[in-house]
């Protein structure tokens, strides 16, 4: 689709998956001559890197919420501002010539749509969460059924799976992601923290969230480390928000580590800008995620560089790896269980360089941007001659 007016929205302005999958969709439109604005809740990591691709930003007040399960003061300050977000929107929507509105994220869909009906503009969800049941499901399937909205866009088959009532709208489109240029391995984390090179490196890379679960890959390596010496573990990110009630999992994940006395054996690298290059310097990825992860970039992005990956065997990983081949899975919450399979990796390097050499040959052939591009193009086509 080219040489249209596109209106991006996004309830976040850091850099985390469904934001990356943002960044990666406006760069290919702006680069296909369309004309791409994004409204954004703040300036942040985000807004830096679209600037920087000459798509304009624009800041609305969305408020702040916590991630997963919302209090009842956090529902009821999201209704109490959905009013003045729908006239916002209306207005610009009336003031500027807007072709298409992509919604990319849950808290943007009612007002988008509300906004969008109004001023009857063509409307494509982007659903990156999984609304199985609750509120957000009843929102998500009421919403949905509306005229302007022309397409949605799910991530994953367990993504799409609760709302059959609008199959014929959905579009399923797993993430991709580029294909490093062979640059070979990074010895980033092993320069910066004096580690010699006979270790192995065992990390885990995200946002520090109660349902990412990051404390299954801390009692594992305690139980690790009883076996073997040779290895390191990195916690690698930071809490999404810089409050206190945000930063409770991450003191949380700090006791754990003190408790059991790893010390230097367990890092806690902070926020890292630069993920490819740290994520290479790992051996392998554990992905800990206690609740279904719709389509985690994490998984992709790892097994683009090579890396063996150890994850829970939920969400839309397990639609895209298969098990023992490319990647090994793990029952969430059962660290013992996680130990043996880092065991049984940290004792065969042969296994570690298969699983590896298999994922990133499966990201080649059917999630590489290109293809994950072509098809949201695809979509956005439809979306606009429907």
């Amino acid at each position: 689709m080219r040489n249209k007016s596109i209106l991006f929205l996004d309830q976040y302005s850091n850099l985390s998956g469904g934001q990356k999958v943002l960044f990666n969709i406006v760069s290919y439109l702006c680069n296909e001559n369309n004309n791409c604005k994004v409204i954004l809740p703040e300036p942040g990591p985000l807004s830096i890197k679209l600037e920087n691709i000459k798509a304009n930003c624009i800041y609305f007040p969305m408020g702040y919420y916590s991630i997963g399960k919302k209090s009842f003061l956090e529902s009821l300050t999201y209704l109490l501002r959905l009013p003045l977000l729908v006239i916002l929107l209306c207005n610009y929507l009336r003031k500027e010539k807007v072709d298409l509105v992509y919604a990319n994220g849950a808290r943007t869909f009612p007002w988008a749509t509300i906004a969008c009906s109004l001023t009857n503009t063509p409307l494509v969800w982007h659903i990156h969460s999984i609304f199985s049941k609750g509120i957000n499901k009843t929102i998500c399937s009421y919403f949905g059924k509306f005229n302007c909205i022309k397409r949605i866009i799910a991530v994953s088959a367990i993504t799409a799976a609760p709302f059959k009532e609008l199959a014929s709208k959905i579009d399923i489109i797993h993430n991709g992601v580029t294909i490093p240029s062979e640059t070979g391995k990074s010895y980033l984390l092993k320069k910066e923290f004096g580690i010699s090179d006979n270790e192995l490196l065992i990390g885990c890379a995200g946002m520090l969230e109660e349902w990412k679960n990051q404390e299954d890959l801390i009692r594992a390596a305690s139980i690790c480390l009883s076996r073997h010496k040779n290895i390191r573990f990195f916690i690698i990110g930071d809490s999404l928000f810089k409050n206190g009630s945000a930063k409770q999992y991450k003191n949380k994940l700090v006791k754990l580590n003190n408790e059991l006395n790893l010390k230097d054996k367990l890092i806690f690298t902070g926020f890292r800008s630069n993920i490819n290059d740290i994520m290479n310097s790992l051996d392998i990825l554990v992905i800990c995620s206690k609740e279904p992860d719709p389509c985690p970039m994490v998984s992709l992005e790892a097994a683009s560089l090579g890396l063996a990956i150890v994850s829970s065997n939920l969400g839309g990983v397990t639609e895209i790896f298969k098990d023992n081949e490319d990647i090994l899975f793990y029952a969430p919450g059962d660290s013992f269980n996680l130990a043996n399979k880092l065991n049984e990796l940290i004792q065969n390097k042969e296994l570690i360089q298969r699983l590896g050499a298999n994922a990133k040959l499966k990201i080649l052939k059917l999630y590489n941007l290109n293809v994950f591009l072509a098809k949201i193009n695809s979509s956005l086509s439809k979306a606009y001659n429907v």
